[in-house]
């Protein structure tokens, strides 16, 4: 019996008491009290009807029922304290290239020269759904607070033993599963990889294309990371998996053969050629956040190194030497980057109630890790430069690779669940200090000197959960070529530096 119905008849005998002792004169006061006490009886029995049913329930349910989790969307693993929540989503895209194929996304940096055959191919349609992707995310409760895990895959992977056009990703039944993201975080420390600290997660447009435009820094990193949450602001660090892209180099005739290619496009992040990671690299960044968006600056520091190990001539004598001969350099890069999303439509109201607008802009020294735009980027932070000595020996020095994007974005609210998003992104690259005529490999004729993109869509939501859309891209770029820009036909210079390509793709996107 509880402590309130234990108490029930003590009180009923004290008011009693009370209206015996005051008379006649008080008899209805005494009425009214008693009324009050049969309502407060009335609801003590309802409240331990209440009570016996909870405990008649918890008592049926077995010990490995699932019931709800600790944040929204998720629920308990049976006979454990760690929430679980699935989520992901499944999109189909349908894509039109009006000039060339560049691919499952629009990879621009693949754009060939307007004098080349692919350039003038005609129309291209392509189907695909390998953007679909889901993440499984869990909470756990520790003495150290709380332990939080994030895995999301995707459909981009390759397969390493088959190359054939289905396998490959070129067709529509064999896409392979590829991690996304794959970290835990345990109060501050955050380890795994994900999307890298030097970038502005918190201002990217809403696109339909895979890759975004030029300017959109979306590099995922293995790293360990540091947060450290001060009110608005947030400052950050993290040293990151460094995977450093430097160029192939000839050396100069009578010295050695043709090095190795150190990093181009690598996957394993470690040595390959004769270029080596002495660091990983070191990120910083600072964020403040408002009701009326945010700003952020972030930068990193990267090291380049080359070293042959005293072997110049990996493994042979090199004869105008008469011996092995070592060489070695490495040179510090890095960049910055700004960044700042404003929900304007505060402001402006009205209409434009649900309107934001942001930007980025960044500078850099061998930054390009952090650009990437598929597979097929520019690729290049650095380059392996090498100068001819006396007595058939060169030198070997690293220089890296100067890179400016500037990317703004703007997204209207025609409705509630009708919106359009523009972005339009340009990035340069310079290779000041890297003589053409002496470097044969990638920097010599091939690497991107500007790149603009420019997207246009309009997404509908008819329902929860589902988004229909359509959007244009556009994609125009300058390549270094010897000598400079596209020249006149029937010259040296004529076809392959200059060119651009125009895309219109349809999506249907299902949330869960």
């Amino acid at each position: 019996m509880s402590s309130a119905r234990r108490s029930t008849p003590a009180l009923l005998g004290s008011c009693a008491v009370l209206a015996l002792a005051a008379g006649p004169a008080f008899a209805g006061q005494a009425d009214d009290l008693q009324a009050q006490i049969d309502s407060l009886q009335a609801r003590l029995d309802r409240l331990e009807k209440q009570k016996a049913s909870i405990e008649s329930t918890e008592a049926a349910a077995p010990a490995d029922a699932v019931v709800g989790g600790d944040f929204p969307g998720s629920w308990k693993l049976p006979g454990s304290d760690t929430s679980l929540a699935i989520h992901g989503y499944i999109k189909a895209d349908f894509i039109y290239d009006f000039d060339q194929f560049l691919g499952d996304s629009f990879v621009s940096t693949a754009i060939a020269g307007n004098h080349t055959a692919n350039a003038h191919q005609g129309g291209y349609f392509h189907f695909d759904a390998r953007q679909t992707r889901f993440n499984i995310e869990t909470r756990t409760p520790t003495d150290w607070g709380q332990l939080k895990t994030f895995l999301e895959m995707d459909f981009y992977g390759t397969n390493a033993t088959r190359t054939d056009f289905i396998q490959s990703g070129g067709g529509n039944t064999s896409n392979v599963l590829r991690m996304r993201h794959a970290y835990g975080q345990l109060g501050p420390v955050l380890a795994g990889q994900t999307w890298s600290n030097f970038d502005d997660q918190e201002d990217q447009p809403e696109l339909l294309d895979f890759n975004g435009g030029e300017g959109n820094a979306e590099g995922r990193q293995t790293q360990i990371r540091y947060v450290a949450p001060l009110g608005k602001w947030i400052l950050t660090a993290s040293a990151e998996n460094p995977n450093p892209r430097i160029t192939t180099f000839t050396a100069p005739a009578g010295s050695a053969t043709t090095f190795a290619s150190c990093g181009l496009l690598t996957t394993s992040g470690g040595a390959v050629g004769n270029c080596t990671n002495p660091m990983p690299d070191l990120t910083g960044r600072v964020q403040y956040a408002d009701t009326w968006g945010h700003v952020s600056l972030s930068g990193v520091i990267r090291d380049f190194s080359f070293n042959d190990g005293g072997n110049a001539s990996n493994g042979s004598t090199v004869a105008s030497i008469g011996n092995k001969v070592g060489h070695s350099s490495s040179t510090i890069g890095g960049g910055v980057m700004l960044g700042t999303t404003l929900a304007i439509g505060q402001w402006l109201g009205g209409p434009f109630a649900k309107d934001r607008l942001g930007g980025t802009g960044s500078w850099g020294q061998g930054d390009e890790r952090y650009f990437d735009i598929g597979a097929l980027a520019p690729g290049l932070d650095a380059a392996a430069v090498s100068t001819a000595g006396p007595g058939g020996t060169f030198t070997v020095s690293m220089k890296t690779i100067e890179h400016v994007t500037a990317q703004a974005w703007y997204q209207h609210w025609w409705t509630d669940n009708l919106r359009t998003s523009l972005d339009y992104g340009i990035g340069w690259w310079g290779y000041g200090g890297i003589p053409r005529a002496v470097d044969t490999g990638a920097v010599g004729t091939s690497q991107i000197s500007k790149l603009q993109t420019a997207y246009i869509n309009l997404i509908w939501s008819p329902v929860k959960s589902v988004n229909i859309g359509l959007e244009f891209m556009y994609g125009d770029l300058d390549k270094r070529g010897l000598g400079g820009f596209v020249g006149p036909c029937g010259t040296s210079q004529c076809g392959g530096n200059e060119g651009e390509d125009r895309r219109l793709m349809a999506s249907l996107q299902y949330l869960f």
